[in-house]
């Protein structure tokens, strides 16, 4: 019987990557990857040099412009020279050591905590530094990432591993559920709010609970990225089904309307999934794509066919083309027909009759809603393993409603997805319109057989049951609120409201630190923050910048406008995410609202580029900091979520987003 003691990740991922552990001493820790950029890179870049010393592990370090570029749309023409020169500085010594470069232009470059995730880079079980505090986003995929100092970047560029102290471990359980208009921002600033920025000093965080395993990658990121603002080292999440779907694909998505058919084919890009409910026209569309796809001499068996699909196609089909069955026996009989049309769909006889069907004839399973699934796990297994040989398909169609579909495991290439027309995101474009999604494997993701490997590996990357941790703590979600900061450090927050504490409640020791603050912030105790007038709202940075938070922005500004006298940056994560956002047409949203649409970079987040708030102006972020001073000489931030900053640029004062959601 083995004696091995249950252990948690954090500890797990630590073994793994111990070199040299001394009595007495900091470990010696192997490092896996080190992102790098223009800001603190070149004293390590400079060590290397005057010791004469190679980079040990090139293909382990991947560089990025991020923290001092401008955001203009004419960000090569930097103004700052110190800026200029970090930049000119980071391109030679890229170019010099051989270290993966991702410039303005490559389609990649963004914030180094965005182009990790969205390559494939970031990967669980991986050991992850960078010379910014903020690396621990990478924790969300289950890697132990954490922010160092230029000497310590120098250290691994020169050997691989870096010196650390083990540190202590915390398990942060969040459970129940987030309600409307509450997102993954309001729950860490509720954390923080609740331990303070030292709370957790000396420990990683492993984040917990049903309301972790509820969220996306996206918004897992955004909580580990503000771990070290407990004073955390780092934070992550085990891996899981939502970590590898992150993983596997990297997906482009456009907007498609009905009438654009002709585009859908020439991109198709099997196996297809379409959904939509039924006002959504998706059994429409697939027909339409049918009878393009034939004239172009594609064939088709399509089941759950009806009589009305029979008649719909020989409108634009010849009649000797197509035949309608009700018994799947009959399809061997038919392969001459180019659209053989079957009315039912018995998934356990789909065995015995698809060897019958040609390999390069495309199967179409319509109406797959209509599956009857029982409430048991069983049932559910019993459905997955007869519609396997089916999954294994590359011609593959399935349409119907997915929304009660989440059970079934089916790896597809592209997607059609409508709604109904009043809750599209762009509805102008008509009753059908749609969004249309290609997916490709995220570039630097295992391929092929190691692939397998990889997920087997990384889904064992869990705590053990009944290991131990150095301290816990569980919060519920189930009443919480938006969350929004009145201080001058992250922990200084309450939920939107709420008001700012009375002196008389703060312990006798933290009262100096808030009078400062109340004076920083030009605010009194007992004021509610709900309705105070803002100059500035700041819509990214690595905490909330990527292609979700965009959305959630886009779908409260649509059709409005940016309150007079309020400036609005909206600055995507990266050169990818800002594409996205603009094949989704959210750029249109926010320019059409009076939002400035910039170029990816960590802008507004720190006074280090061109984007500063005025000394006394009032700005809502969705950043992680709000010093003194954070954001510019004088200049007074509110941290808070992307729907909360949505909301207050609309309104022009501090706003509740449930309120407009």
């Amino acid at each position: 019987m083995s004696n091995t003691r249950p252990k948690n990740i954090i500890e797990k991922i630590w073994d793994e990557h111990v070199v040299v552990q001394k009595e007495g001493h900091p470990a010696v820790l192997g490092i896996d990857l080190q992102l790098i950029h223009e800001v603190t890179s070149p004293q390590a870049f400079a060590m290397i040099r005057e010791k004469n010393l190679p980079i040990k592990y090139p293909g382990k370090l991947v560089a990025t412009l991020d923290h001092a570029i401008p955001t203009r749309l004419d960000r090569e023409n930097i103004f700052d020279e110190v800026a200029k020169k970090q930049v000119q500085t980071l391109r030679q010594n890229v170019a010099d050591f051989g270290v993966p470069f991702f410039d303005f232009g490559s389609g990649n470059q963004g914030i180094v905590h965005v182009l990790g995730p969205d390559l494939g880079i970031t990967q669980p079980g991986l050991t992850i530094i960078c010379g910014d505090s903020h690396t621990s986003t990478h924790g969300a995929f289950g890697a132990l990432a954490f922010g160092v100092g230029t000497t310590e970047v120098g250290l691994m560029m020169a050997t691989g591993c870096i010196l650390q102290e083990k540190p202590k471990t915390m398990k942060v359980e969040f459970k129940g559920s987030l309600q409307k208009g509450v997102f993954s921002k309001d729950m860490i600033l509720k954390l923080i709010s609740m331990i303070g920025i030292g709370g957790g000093n000396g420990h990683i965080f492993e984040y917990t609970g049903s309301a972790v395993r509820q969220l996306s990658m996206e918004a897992r990121m955004s909580i580990c990225n503000m771990s070290i603002e407990a004073g955390a080292r780092a934070g992550l999440v085990s891996p899981d089904k939502t970590t590898i779907s992150y993983l596997k694909t990297r997906k482009h998505t456009t907007k498609i309307s009905s009438s654009d058919i002709q585009r859908i084919v020439e991109e198709i890009r099997f196996p297809l999934k379409i959904h939509g409910k039924e006002s959504s026209g998706a059994s429409f569309i697939t027909l339409q794509l049918v009878i393009k796809l034939a004239s172009l001499g594609q064939r088709f068996v399509i089941f759950t066919a009806g009589p009305k699909d029979k008649q719909d196609l020989l409108k634009q089909v010849d009649e000797k083309d197509v035949v309608w069955i009700q018994d799947l026996g009959r399809i061997s009989d038919n392969l001459d027909r180019r659209i053989i049309l079957v009315e039912n769909f018995d998934i356990k006889g789909v065995k015995k009759v698809l060897n019958q069907i040609e390999p390069d004839r495309i199967v179409v399973i319509k109406n797959l809603e209509e599956l009857s699934v029982g409430s048991d796990n069983q049932s559910i297994e019993e459905i997955q393993t007869s519609l396997q040989p089916l999954l294994a398909r590359h011609n593959l169609i399935l349409s119907g409603d997915w929304s009660s579909l989440d059970w079934l495991d089916f790896e597809y290439n592209s997607e059609l997805q409508f709604s109904p027309y009043n809750q599209q995101i762009m509805p102008e474009l008509g009753q059908y319109e749609a969004l249309w999604t290609i997916c490709e494997p995220r570039p630097y993701r295992p391929k092929n057989e190691d692939w397998e490997t990889a997920v087997n590996y990384w889904l064992s990357l869990k705590s053990d049951e009944g290991c131990h941790y150095d301290r816990e703590i569980v919060i519920d979600v189930d009443q919480l609120e938006p969350m929004i900061t009145w201080g001058t450090n992250p922990g200084e927050g309450i939920p939107i409201t709420g008001t700012v504490p009375y002196l008389k409640d703060i312990p006798e020791e933290n009262k100096n630190n808030v009078i400062k603050s109340l004076e920083y912030t030009k605010l009194q105790e007992g004021q509610r923050l709900l309705g105070l007038p803002v100059d500035f709202v700041f819509m990214g940075s690595c905490t909330n910048s990527r292609i979700e938070d965009l959305r959630i922005v886009a779908k409260i500004m649509q059709g409005k406008k940016v309150a007079p006298g309020v400036t609005m940056y909206v600055v995507p994560g990266s050169e990818e995410v800002r594409q996205q956002a603009e094949r989704e047409g959210l750029d249109k949203i926010f320019k059409d609202a009076g939002a400035e649409w910039r170029m990816p970079g960590c802008s507004m987040c720190l006074g280090m580029n061109d984007d500063k708030v005025p000394a006394g102006k009032r700005c809502v972020a969705t950043s992680n900091r709000n010093f003194m001073n954070r954001q510019g000489p004088g200049a007074i931030t509110h941290l808070a979520s992307p729907a909360t900053a949505a909301a207050t640029a609309i309104t022009g004062v501090i706003t509740d987003p449930r309120t407009v959601l």
